[in-house]
């Protein structure tokens, strides 16, 4: 049996954290691992730590790229893979020494597709949030499809491909949305659900998520955000398509988001330059507000009546709250 682990790291201007996330996977207690470094064309000292590790350690293999964003490196690491089994780790994270061990032992033992542990969240300053749950919550993928929008525990383990580990064969005809720049992963991992017909949870928090300032999902609003949006249309789809049972907290979710995505181009004075979307996400909302306007706050119901009439109004409220 081919026991080797596919890690796919996507590297980009990561210097300060790299050492650590790079050491932390050599450190792992199971050694039968190829770790895929895909530099993303950086620009700082990220290929040159990198091309330092691949000399030390012979189950190293590095991939320098032109940038194209974290989707196509990890697209590309899929690609290259050799391993029956691959997992994902950010280039400025870091995992416990016995991770891999533990969630490969339990996805052959339970014979699963997808094995899944906790994390903890690290803020520059140091203070961490543990997300961890225990094995003997309902994993069946009906349960995780049910609850996917509306339980907090289950929506912060299964949003991010890190803290994973994958049957290979189960992401042959997988990838990564290359077209958009955020949601992505969680439109990627909500197909890996869709597919997979077994899961097992591995208590404890072995993965450190680590929150930076400038990260993609802290940073100010950007044009990024729309896609975040695109993305979560997808898996609202996929629901429609297959899952009846989600069908209402499903877009309920992507409601909210929705709503809460306008009132952020609209304040952000980006509305100009993004009128399409605002149309066309302007008419999603008041097509749908029949199911969904009763089950918003006050203060989202508010927004709701500013994006739509009174966009002046809606930035006033915003300075002043």
């Amino acid at each position: 049996m081919n026991n080797l682990i596919s890690i796919i790291v996507p590297v980009y201007n990561v210097a300060p954290y790299l050492d650590r996330c790079i050491q932390s996977i050599i450190a792992q207690t199971h050694q039968d691992i190829e770790i895929l470094l895909i530099d993303d064309g950086s620009t700082d000292d990220s290929g040159a730590i990198c091309d330092k590790y691949a000399k030390q350690d012979n189950r190293i293999v590095v991939v320098h790229k032109q940038n194209g964003g974290v989707s196509s490196a990890r697209n590309l690491g899929m690609d290259i893979a050799k391993g029956e089994y691959i997992g994902f780790i950010d280039s400025d994270d870091y995992i416990e020494p016995n991770m891999y061990e533990r969630l490969h032992g339990s996805i052959i033992r339970e014979n699963a597709d997808l094995a899944v542990c906790g994390f903890k969240q690290v803020r520059v300053n140091g203070d961490t949030q543990v997300n961890d749950a225990t094995s003997d919550m309902d994993w069946s993928k009906e349960n995780i499809i049910k609850n996917y929008f509306t339980q907090g525990i289950i929506k912060e383990l299964m949003y991010a491909p890190v803290n994973k580990l994958y049957k290979k064969s189960m992401l042959d005809d997988l990838r990564y949305c290359t077209q958009y720049r955020m949601g992505e992963d969680i439109l990627f991992l909500f197909k890996v659900i869709d597919k997979m017909n077994k899961m097992v949870y591995v208590e404890g928090s072995y993965y450190h998520y680590i929150m930076r300032e400038n990260s993609a999902m802290t940073s100010k609003f950007s044009a990024k955000r729309l896609d975040y949006v695109y993305a979560i249309r997808d898996i609202e789809t996929i629901c429609l398509d297959k899952y009846p049972y989600a069908i209402d907290s499903a877009k309920t979710w992507v409601y909210r988001h929705v709503l809460n995505t306008l009132r952020q181009l609209i304040v952000a004075n980006m509305l100009d330059s993004h009128k399409d979307f605002y149309t066309e996400n302007k008419t999603y909302l008041k097509q749908n507000k029949k199911h969904h306007f009763g089950k918003l706050s006050l203060n989202q119901k508010i927004d709701y009546i500013l994006i739509m009439y009174c966009h002046w109004l809606l930035k006033l409220k915003v300075k002043l709250s």
